[in-house]
């Protein structure tokens, strides 16, 4: 019908414009013939020519008119043809455009009835599109949400809100559940009323069970971090599973990996007559899934239920609930030790889909972390406590140590200046408990000072603290001190209770106690400094006689100061490199050759002078120095090795004090080896010198690391043999080379008998078990001649030379 309407309107245009062309054409014929017949005397035929002339124009003019009407609509025709194919184009595009777009587009009425579905509707929701357009809504929806939904579309379509973009579950073709993510808008008609809408969706379920895995996930993790119980970290689990399997019916069982039994944990659908009936089943081949599952170690997946012969046992527990599939995911340890089962049961026969799998053993393997965590956290907590009572207990006696008292009187000084609440500070030490060790032993001396601490602790109140500070040094904080009388009550109490026999293995012991105290006063602020002051009352005590007490008093006070201040000058002094050395020759007694040098600290005091180890090295004792100070005698003796090596000159070895502190520290074989390190020094050059008590205390790990410097080629030498080694085992399990005799024994040399028989007693000790002997603080020829006559080997002292810097000695004797 178009196509007869255009031909028909292009053959009027063609007509009219055929005519037009004629009736001009015969206008201008007739103007001049007109003209060619003019003649003069004619004035009347002018005029009619004119008027003729004029109505031509006129005329061509209504023609004009005509022919540009004919034109226009010819234009508009073509606009029109234009503007519907265009317009068919676009349709064709964007039916093109839905048919192929692999979001779910489809169209429903305000029923919720669908009218139009594209192909990817069919394919997510797996229907197909002649199925769907006579399906509503609410056959895709869970049942629960029927109603919701229906009310929702009523609302929508009477209040015509914003449209919003929503998540819901969908059922597909196959008896799937899917979430899918709408978005929708309205379909009005011409006058704008709400006859329908247009909705597009996208299957999100893969999307939205990573994120309810990484959530529930992450809750369950902030359950363990924040220390909740393994029941509602297991039930958390259970829980986001069982929201993301709505159908499913979800179980946690442990297992006691001793008995070989499963115990169900949690379960929030399961009924708890099945979960008594299971509890404590005994895990094997055919114990079904999940027994199945932690007896193999492996994934077992139970299709159908009622033909699986691993649930023979128990098809009649779980058919009654309508369940016919189990599949059961062992739960694993980081050691890959099974600690229980994750299972999922099912309404309907069949295997898990892969977001099924996903789901399992995300859900195992965090049920694995929270059940292994829970399973270690008692011993984890155990021994979190057995190691902060170490960091502050001492192991021994198990009484408070150094730390924790000084925090507590910290806290005592803290309440005094706040309250007024005063307080005592006892310093104790043991008399003559060394003499208990050198004789009887270690072990015997260990279980004396158990003994002892239990007997002072039956003297306190519960306010008061004893503590161990280390050896057979005790501290006390005495609260609620009203006088000094308080305080020396007390300690008096203690004397007289240790000078009572105590029995160990059988050995009867006595033994006494001296005590510094010192009250807190108002002024009083650094803990550190009252232990000092009470340390200085306890060394007066000692120098009255011990087995007695002593206050810190104005004269001790002095004395304290002075040596504070001689304290904070040698903390200076060891990093500003005040310390120096002076160096002694070692003699060999045969020939009189040198055969090595002994390095002897001295410190250049800003206002005292030189000072030498006796000066300074109580103090640094008391206050921890020593270790620093020995270690940089190491330092400068291997600098010096080297320089005297490098330089080509003989000189032996350099000899070098150790302290206790030195070898007790767990580095002290691998900071030796970072000094030869830095130095270039040869071990072959240095040795190192022990006193006879520090060997007879040291532990095994100490003894070991001497034997691994051995190996590296130091030497080692026993300090003042003869003063109170009672043992002779360390001298032949240890890589000790050289003895060397007292001073105090070879200056009464050759005189007195006493100390000649026991000169010679101890060199033939030496000799009988292959040592080398060196005697200290030889002084005269006839102490020299005796020693060489019994056999010594070597000597040093005053004799052959002081102590000298290593210039002069590098130029009397190394290069004389």
């Amino acid at each position: 019908m178009v196509k007869r309407r255009s031909l028909f309107m292009a053959l009027t245009q063609r007509v009219l414009l055929i005519a037009s062309l004629a009736l001009i054409a015969s206008l201008v014929l007739v103007v001049l013939l007109e003209y060619l017949s003019y003649n003069q005397a004619s004035q009347a035929f002018f005029h009619d020519s004119l008027t003729l002339q004029i109505g031509a124009i006129v005329g061509i003019f209504l023609l004009a008119a005509v022919f540009a009407w004919l034109s226009t609509r010819r234009t508009t025709a073509r606009a029109r043809d234009q503007t519907r194919r265009a317009l068919e184009t676009s349709e064709e595009r964007f039916r093109t455009l839905v048919e192929v777009n692999r979001f779910a587009i489809m169209e429903l009425d305000t029923q919720g009835r669908f009218r139009y579905a594209n192909p990817a509707a069919s394919e997510i929701l797996g229907y197909p599109r002649e199925q769907l357009t006579h399906m509503q809504v609410t056959d895709l929806l869970p049942p629960d949400e029927v109603e919701r939904f229906r009310a929702d579309l009523v609302r929508v379509v009477t209040e015509q809100p914003e449209p919003t973009t929503y998540t819901n579950h969908n059922r597909t073709g196959d008896g799937r559940w899917i979430e899918v993510q709408v978005s929708w808008n309205y379909l009005r008609d011409i006058k704008g009323a709400v006859v329908g809408f247009v909705s597009i969706s996208s299957d999100v379920t893969a999307y939205r069970l990573s994120q309810r895995l990484l959530d529930g996930r992450n809750a369950v993790l902030e359950r363990l971090a924040s220390g909740a119980p393994l029941a509602d970290m297991l039930r958390a689990i259970v829980n986001y599973s069982q929201d993301i399997l709505r159908e499913a019916w979800i179980a946690i069982h442990l297992l006691d990996c001793k008995q070989g039994r499963l115990h169900s944990a949690v379960s929030r659908r399961l009924p708890p007559s099945y979960l008594e009936a299971l509890e404590g089943v005994r895990i094997g081949p055919n114990v079904g899934s999940c027994g199945h599952a932690a007896y193999t170690g492996a994934r077992t997946i139970t299709t159908d239920i009622r033909i699986d012969r691993k649930w023979d046992g128990f098809r009649a527990l779980v058919l009654p609930l309508g369940l016919v599939a189990c599949w059961s995911e062992p739960i694993r340890g980081r050691d890959g030790q099974v600690l229980g089962t994750f299972a999922i049961y099912q309404e309907q026969a069949g295997g898990p889909e892969r977001h099924h799998l996903q789901l399992i053993q995300s859900a195992a393997e965090l049920a694995g972390i929270v059940i292994e965590h829970q399973q270690n956290a008692d011993a984890r907590r155990k021994a979190e406590r057995e190691i902060q009572h170490l960091a502050f207990h001492d192991s021994l006696t198990n009484l408070p140590n150094r730390a924790l008292f000084r925090e507590t009187l910290r806290h005592a000084l803290s309440n005094f200046q706040r309250q007024g609440r005063r307080f005592a500070l006892h310093m104790l030490d043991l008399d003559h408990f060394k003499d208990v060790n050198d004789s009887l032993g270690h072990p015997v001396g260990d279980r004396l000072l158990c003994a002892v601490s239990e007997r002072i602790r039956t003297l306190l109140r519960a306010s008061d603290m004893l503590a161990r500070l280390g050896g057979d040094e005790f501290a006390l904080l005495q609260e609620g001190v009203r006088t000094r009388e308080d305080a020396a009550q007390l300690a008096t109490k203690i004397i007289d209770a240790l000078q009572w026999e105590f029995t160990i293995d059988q050995h009867r012991l006595r033994i006494n106690t001296s005590i510094g105290l010192l009250i807190a006063e108002r002024d009083d602020t650094d803990v550190d400094e009252m232990i000092g002051r009470a340390d200085a009352a306890l060394y007066q005590a000692k120098a009255a006689g011990r087995g007695t007490f002593a206050f810190f008093e104005t004269d001790l006070a002095q004395r304290f100061e002075q040596e504070r201040d001689l304290l904070d000058a040698l903390t200076e002094a060891v990093p500003q490199g005040r310390i120096g050395f002076a160096y002694q020759p070692q003699i060999r007694l045969a020939d009189q050759q040198l055969i090595g040098v002994e390095a002897l600290m001295r410190w250049e005091h800003p206002t005292c002078g030189q000072l030498v180890p006796r000066d300074f090295f109580a103090i640094a004792r008391k206050r921890g120095l020593l270790r620093d100070l020995s270690n940089t005698a190491i330092e400068d003796a291997c600098r010096q090795a080297r320089a005297w090596s490098a330089a080509g000159l003989s000189f032996g070895r350099i000899a070098v004090n150790l302290c206790a502190q030195q070898l007790n520290h767990p580095h002290f074989v691998t900071e030796t080896r970072r000094v030869l390190d830095a130095t270039g020094a040869d071990p072959r050059h240095i040795s190192f010198e022990l006193t006879e008590s520090l060997l007879g205390q040291a532990p095994n790990q100490v003894l070991n690391a001497l034997k691994e410097l051995a190996n590296l080629g130091f030497e080692f030498a026993i300090d003042d043999f003869g003063t109170g080694f009672s043992s002779l085992r360390h001298l032949s399990d240890l890589p000790i080379s050289k003895l060397k005799l007292d001073c105090n024994l070879i200056q009464h040399l050759p005189e007195q008998h006493n100390a000649t028989k026991i000169v010679k007693a101890g060199i033939a000790l030496g000799k009988a078990l292959n040592f080398t002997l060196l005697a200290e603080g030889v002084e005269t020829q006839a102490q020299a001649d005796f020693l060489r006559e019994h056999g010594c080997d070597q000597a040093q002292g005053f004799l052959f030379s002081h102590p000298e810097p290593a210039e002069r000695i590098e130029h009397d004797w190394l290069r004389s």
